[in-house]
């Protein structure tokens, strides 16, 4: 047992990523975008991650802050 839920995104359709720029997130907002998530995020810095994310559409500010997740639909 590994300890991955597979059910964990079950249901949903919108996710929000804290440090979405980051090493580790990026790759995972570039495949769950690719697969039909909504994705939003945060980050502090601005670089080739937020210049990707402004160009396919997904939603990014650029403060790690309450305001920039969105509210639950």
């Amino acid at each position: 047992m590994n300890g991955f839920n597979s059910d964990l995104l079950d249901g949903k359709t919108k996710l929000h990523f804290v440090g979405i720029g980051g090493s580790g997130m990026f790759p995972l907002v570039q495949i769950l975008h690719a697969v039909g998530y909504e994705i939003t995020g945060s980050d502090v810095g601005e670089g080739l991650a937020s210049r990707y994310i402004t160009a396919t559409k997904p939603k990014m500010c650029t403060a790690h802050s309450l305001w920039c997740i969105p509210p639950p639909s």
